[in-house]
């Protein structure tokens, strides 16, 4: 069973899965197109911190200090960790402290650009430091019927003089005491373990965690066998079909049996010739790959990677190769027979090799009036040469000419869709562009991409030359659509509220960080640059000023310091559940579609009610999703799907870990009909955090592929997994659990217990909203498969743990009329009015 409230401090990481929701509560008075990242010339990465300090068998993921200038969405994917020192081990982005010492960890991209460096200093126990050891499985997948293992875990201690006393805790809970230096432990189902022992002021832990066995296949993009030296990188996914009941999944990828990559999303090439075997293990069990226990990489030949020429939107003229590491020597033959050798080891070249990278300026003229052609070769361990032809000097002005931020030079169907958005957000009507490249497929995905932005597209073409002429523009609102529905909910919203806890008013968030800038003068454009991850520059006094310093002032309101990526999603989502009021039916020029709704305008008279109840579109709600993650960068990116009506939804996806997930802001809010009022309200929930594409397929949508699973369990809105008053639980109430009493028991306490009651402050637009809240409630998922007269039990165990929890808090039940449960298809919300003390 899974609830979902936390305490307002201590935001877990969210995600919501594709189940049913019930909630129970009280009612209180209170771009038509993808936008999508391009890849950026050269990607520098750094570290957010110089250094930080290990103990002996200390293991720190250093993902999270890793910042990329600019914010592209790859980087995260083509990152990697190294190190030059002995006293640490690297998988993946884990580094794990084996032996005293100092190292130099080196984080690098596929993309080229400066290498991030951090120093890790690694010291040794101290001589009291005490640590366990373990005689079992610490991860145990079982089958149907089959019971957890026990497990021996044995205190030792460096130090040669043993404490009078250990004190033996699982979960918190005191299960021996005395002089006894080991406990035995059995697992009572599934379910997670911290086993604990407590010596004086020793403390050490491990963790038990017992899963009912899933199934996990796995995908890969690339090629498996890379011949004759030009290696590529092959991302690896692991699809589970996850338990809702089990602990986060742990995922363990070995290449030849080396530990890599932690995560459902490896990535791995081939540095040199020989055969690497990817093999994975879900939860402590192997899984079965490509109809074995692996799959092999199979490289051949001395390294020679192939090479390409690149100038479009590149800022300047590069050659690129696919797997990334360095090389150590280019040779170019100019059309007119001079040969140029760059020797990386030439002190004077040296900035322009990098991973995957090498700088051509000055050495490659991509556009001549009589175009002839580069011979250009590569060496590594081995070489390889490739042809580079010049474009027509006719197109150079294409090329170097920009709209907004990228050029008129279009050489795929993405660049076409992203030209005609460009066009859009600067309100170009008539432009000329150069393409290179199929011609009908690219103007095909053009005139597709302005029907999405609600425009007709006529284009002519005369060779390489097309004419694009836009007609019905509306890249501005002239109205502001204001809301009127009231809310309903179960829980404030969680974000920070201790102010102390929050970011400073100058905090430099990640996109500032990024070097590449764009003017931007409105909404539209703002949220263009973001969606490449170049840095807005909004000119003074613009629409694009108000709302870009809106959006910023509300992260630095509603997020706290020490916030996780998912935290930050969560916080973002529940902040615009609560402000926004959903716009079924607006306006084609009102400020509902744009993010004017949410943040303000320097042009549109702002009605006194505030825009904290504006009525916003699923477009303007995907769109404040997408700037305000972006200034924090997060990858994000805007979907869209026609509805059975003909109506155009709006969605987001966000990627974590390097996963995408789907945010759907809009589709989270319940509408009055829904939820069973008469009257203009609206019930906030968390049915729309994180989920996979098929939840999005029930709600009538087509996404376009990428979240291909809902969010794993320990990162989950509903999936949480908690431990009170002895009982392991979450949010979520499936089949086997309908029936069990003390997980609803534990769960209701747990979730009002963390209910902020009393006066409660929302940053909202121009100023803060303040609440005198006095509502308890929680949320509840459902599984798929279960039944009404299942739900009915469900909300009968909850309406009796509410009034368990009022008899011990409050002394007394609560009245009738004093608790609501909403049900919709996939939630049921439960809210109870808090009594009056004394």
């Amino acid at each position: 069973m899974k609830i979902y409230a936390e305490k307002h401090n201590s935001l877990t990481r969210t995600v919501a899965v594709a189940v049913k929701t019930v909630t129970i509560c009280v009612i209180s008075l209170a771009l038509a197109c993808v936008f999508l990242g391009c890849s950026a010339s050269a990607v520098n990465v750094g570290f957010t911190r110089e250094s930080i300090t290990l103990y002996v068998g200390e293991s720190r993921d250093v993902a999270p200090y890793v910042v990329f200038d600019p914010i592209i969405n790859d980087s995260r994917d083509n990152l990697k960790i190294s190190t030059d020192g002995d006293c640490v081990e690297v998988g993946g982005t884990v580094i794990t402290a084996v032996k005293a010492g100092v190292a130099t960890v080196r984080a690098t991209t596929a993309s080229g650009g400066r290498d991030g460096v951090m120093t890790v200093t690694v010291i040794a126990r101290e001589e009291q430091d005490m640590y366990l050891e373990v005689d079992g499985q610490l991860l145990q997948a079982l089958s149907d019927g089959q019971k957890p293992s026990a497990l021996t875990f044995s205190a030792r201690f460096e130090d040669t003089v043993l404490p009078n006393g250990i004190e033996w805790r699982v979960n918190g809970k005191t299960v021996q005491t005395g002089a006894s230096s080991t406990l035995e432990f059995a697992p009572v189902g599934i379910g997670e373990y911290t086993v604990a022992a407590q010596a004086g002021d020793l403390l050490a832990e491990r963790i038990v965690k017992v899963y009912r066995k899933t199934q996990t296949s796995v995908e890969y993009n690339g090629n498996l066998v890379q011949p004759d030296g030009n290696f590529s990188a092959v991302t690896f996914y692991a699809r589970e079909i996850m338990d809702a009941a089990n602990p986060a999944t742990v995922y363990e990828w070995r290449v030849n049996g080396v530990v890599s990559g932690a995560l459902g999303v490896f990535e791995f090439t081939p540095q040199a010739a020989g055969e690497y075997k990817i093999t994975l293990a879900v939860n402590g069990v192997t899984q079965t790959v490509a109809g074995g226990d692996g799959i092999v990489v199979e490289a051949t030949g001395d390294r020679a990677p192939l090479g390409r020429v690149t100038f479009d939107d590149a800022d300047g003229v590069y050659i690129d190769w696919a797997d990334g590491e360095h090389i150590v020597r280019v040779t170019i033959v100019s059309p007119d027979g001079r040969r140029r050798d760059i020797e990386r080891s030439d002190a004077a070249h040296a900035y322009r090799f990098s991973r995957g990278r090498f700088n051509a300026d000055g050495l490659i003229e991509p556009f001549a009036e009589n175009p002839a052609e580069y011979a250009i070769t590569l060496v590594a361990e081995g070489k390889r040469e490739f042809k580079f032809t010049q474009y027509p000097e006719a197109a150079r002005r294409y090329a170097d000419e920009k709209v907004l931020c990228r050029n008129s030079f279009i050489s795929s169907e993405a660049d076409g869709t992203m030209y005609i958005a460009e066009l859009y957000a600067v309100g170009a009507s008539r432009e000329r562009c150069y393409i290179d490249g199929d011609a009908n497929k690219i103007t095909s995905a053009m005139r597709a991409a302005a029907s999405d932005l609600g425009m007709s597209a006529y284009i002519v073409a005369d060779g390489h030359i097309a004419t694009v002429e836009l007609d019905g523009i509306v890249n501005a609102p002239s109205k502001f659509d204001a809301g009127k529905a009231e809310r309903v909910y179960a829980v404030m919203p969680h974000i920070e509220y201790d102010q102390a806890a929050r970011r400073p008013s100058n905090y430099v968030f990640a996109l500032d960080r990024v070097k590449k800038s764009a003017e931007v003068e409105s909404s539209e454009q703002l949220l263009l640059a973001t969606s490449y991850g170049i840095r807005p520059a909004p000119v003074k006094k613009s629409t694009a000023e108000v709302v870009y310093n809106s959006a910023r002032n509300r992260l630095v309101s509603i997020i706290g310091a020490d916030y996780t990526a998912e935290q930050k999603v969560h916080a973002v989502y529940d902040w615009l559940q609560w402000v926004i009021v959903r716009a079924e039916t607006p306006s084609a020029t009102g400020s509902g579609r744009f993010l004017e709704s949410v943040f303000g305008s320097a042009e549109l008279t702002v009605p006194s009610v505030g825009l904290r109840r504006a009525a916003v579109t699923s477009e303007g709600a995907a769109k404040a999703f997408a700037l305000m993650t972006r200034i924090e960068g997060i990858d994000c990116v805007i979907e869209s799907s026609a509805t059975a009506d003909g109506v155009r939804r709006f969605w987001n996806k966000v990627k974590l870990d390097g996963r995408w997930y789907n945010v759907d802001v809009f589709g989270g809010k319940s509408p009055s009909d829904e939820i069973g009022l008469s009257s203009a309200r609206e019930l906030t929930s968390h049915r729309g955090l994180l989920t996979d594409d098929a939840y999005m397929i029930k709600q009538g949508l087509t996404p376009q592929g990428g979240a291909l699973e809902a969010y794993d369990a320990s990162k989950s809105a509903y999936l949480t997994k908690h431990v009170a008053d002895g009982a392991y639980f979450d949010y979520y109430a499936g089949k086997y659990e309908i029936a069990d009493e003390s997980m609803y028991d534990a769960a209701v306490a747990y979730a009002f217990g963390a209910c902020a009651i009393g006066s409660v402050s929302v940053p909202v637009y121009g100023g803060i909203e303040t609440y005198i809240n006095n509502t308890l409630g929680a949320e509840f998922a459902l599984a798929d498969d279960v039944t009404d007269g299942e739900v009915a039990t469900v909300i009968e165990q909850i309406r009796a743990a509410a009034d368990k929890y009022a008899e011990k808090v409050f002394g007394q039940k609560f009245a009738s009329n004093a608790v609501a449960i909403y049900r919709t298809d996939y939630t049921v919300t439960v809210a109870a009015t808090a009594p009056r003390r004394g």
